[in-house]
């Protein structure tokens, strides 16, 4: 055997590996991301915060982490994925498990100067930037291993790490805090985090095959040239619904099943593994059923059911038809989401795809945090300064005749909405000419006509 033969097959070998480091590095940081909103009302009685106070938990770590996101792919390009993944986890973590740490009532920073809401919510920020830097180093360092064919299956692998550990994280570490407390719980998650991340980070490297660097080397295109397909500008406003509806359903339905309806912690992110677990299954089954027909179409369908099943949520009263709703609609969501990355390829071809698909995710970023902030200045108007009543202990309800309470259906209404106007522009969507790969004469001059007619 040759040594480049060898080389070959150690290389082939290796890009699974990498596919996995990089999937523990996704569960790791948006995974983990997913499931901290157990913990919002924990933060908010910690440090008594308002509704609007209470949801910077989620959204500055979210923008800051948006905010550092190209600029980690500069770093990442300049110096390796491999040595700022270490930075950022070793720095980030450090927050993180420092943040926590002084909020412990036993610890030895409790009541000093960390202790306060300001010291809190810095250190989280300053964690949720370098640890969504991180985020990016993964898929570009997957993307490095794989030829052009086998690139969507290991970036969807590497993607269903998010799923993976919204299904274990959230239910664990809530049941963690029942037998602790909250801080401890997310320490303890803080340190693992960071574990993980660096041992992933380690099993990094370049890849040594000098023919597929040149075959994945990007075209010298620019985002300008997106604003020149009408259907791109569509799908952002899609996207845009869809995000605000995630910023509101996602965010707050764990809050709403313990205020609300009197449900313990465990039981109340186990909601959230129910989603997942849906979604799992939503994602794959999509595929195929989407060959050969107009993805905008399919999708509109599932944002309606979607907008139907979200607006019916609150109807629920018992903890088992509420959770088949959840599962419906995680069913819908993961099979619309599935969707995404086909839909932009439809739009403006794979040529420019990437940066179609790059320009989606710093919008969903944004508008995710400023959406959820949303939510909670709307919930201060309607509500007020809403206490929590505490309705369980070690995990048992303490009144099982705890009543649901409706200060909070706003959010099922107002997501309904979103999700609903998404409905209608996947069906504007529909109408529009799609594009299409220029493999003939005729199909380079309809594209050029496309785009002439979309300027």
């Amino acid at each position: 055997m040759s040594s480049s033969s060898f080389s070959s097959d150690a290389s082939d070998s290796y890009k699974w590996i990498v596919t996995l480091c990089c999937s523990s590095i996704v569960m790791m940081t948006l995974g983990v991301s997913r499931s901290t909103v157990v913990f919002l009302d924990d933060v908010k009685n910690h440090y008594n915060l308002s509704e609007t106070q209470k949801v910077l938990f989620i959204v500055l770590p979210m923008c800051a982490g948006g905010l550092l996101s190209p600029i980690a792919a500069i770093i990442c390009r300049k110096y390796s994925a491999k040595l700022f993944c270490l930075t950022a986890s070793i720095i980030g973590g450090f927050c993180f498990i420092l943040a926590n740490y002084a909020a412990m009532p036993e610890s030895s920073l409790n009541g000093g100067f960390l202790d306060c809401w300001a010291c809190y919510i810095t250190l989280i920020t300053i964690s949720g930037a370098l640890f969504g830097g991180i985020l990016v180093a993964a898929p570009i360092e997957v993307n490095k291993w794989f030829s052009a064919e086998q690139r969507s299956t290991a970036n969807a692998l590497v993607w269903t790490g998010s799923s993976i550990g919204a299904l274990w994280i959230g239910p664990v570490f809530a049941k963690i805090s029942e037998h602790t407390n909250w801080n401890q719980s997310l320490l303890i998650l803080g340190i693992m985090q960071t574990t993980v991340i660096i041992l992933a980070a380690l099993f990094l490297k370049e890849n040594s095959n000098k023919q597929l660097a040149i075959d994945n080397r990007v075209e010298r295109v620019g985002f300008k040239v997106l604003w020149n397909f009408q259907l791109f500008k569509v799908y952002l406003m899609l996207q845009f619904c869809y995000v605000l509806w995630r910023a509101g359903y996602m965010v707050f339905l764990p809050e709403y099943a313990e205020q609300m309806r009197g449900w313990c912690p465990t039981k109340s992110a186990l909601l959230l593994t129910v989603e997942a677990s849906a979604e799992v299954f939503g994602r794959p089954s999509i595929g195929r059923f989407a060959q050969n027909r107009n993805r905008y179409t399919i999708v509109a369908v599932l944002f309606f059911i979607q907008a139907c099943l979200t607006a019916v949520q609150p109807l629920m009263v018992s903890y088992w038809s509420f959770a088949v709703i959840v599962g419906c609609i995680g069913l819908v969501q993961g099979a619309a989401g599935g969707l995404f990355l086909t839909i932009i390829i439809d739009t403006v071809g794979v040529g420019l795809g990437r940066y179609g698909y790059s320009l989606q995710s710093a919008l969903s970023v944004f508008v995710s945090g400023l959406g959820t902030q949303f939510y909670g200045v709307i919930g201060d108007a309607l509500n007020g300064d809403f206490k929590f009543e505490t309705n369980c202990a070690n995990g048992t309800m303490i009144d099982t005749e705890f009543g649901a309470k409706h200060q909070q259906d706003y959010i099922f209404y107002l997501s309904a909405a979103f999700i609903l106007l998404a409905s209608a522009l996947g069906l504007l969507g529909s109408k529009l000419a799609v594009f299409k790969e220029p493999n003939t004469d005729h199909d380079q001059e309809e594209n050029t006509r496309l785009e002439e007619i979309s300027k």
